[in-house]
């Protein structure tokens, strides 16, 4: 990992197993980089808090990378529901498996 020592590196991607997250992260808070980590933080939540808890008291910042964040099917859903095209919605639950790529976008 002497990614992290090195002074020229401002952050890091990490995208390893599981696993390995809440300890990378940690020790990327203790070196002064950020992070851009592939979900989860952990495995378990006691991990979990004390990398957040690391980048903070490290004052860097932490980015779970989410792969739905983004996508445009999903923002045009929130964007239904923030101008109430959908009327009073209460809770959304959304399935997203594809199978294979398309151009496909939801419609109200």
């Amino acid at each position: 990992m002497e990614v992290i020592t090195d002074p020229e590196v401002d952050a890091v991607w990490i995208c390893s197993p599981s696993q390995y997250h809440a300890d990378q992260i940690k020790a990327c808070a203790a070196n002064g980089k950020h992070v851009f980590c592939e979900k989860p933080i952990a495995t378990d939540l006691a991990e979990t808090v004390e990398a957040i808890n690391a980048c903070n008291e490290a004052g860097v910042k932490l980015m779970i990378g989410l792969q739905r964040r983004f996508d445009p099917n999903f923002l045009r859903v929130k964007t239904a529901i923030q101008n109430k095209e959908v009327g009073n919605t209460i809770i959304v639950s959304a399935i997203a498996r594809y199978i294979f790529a398309c151009d496909c976008v939801v419609k109200f």
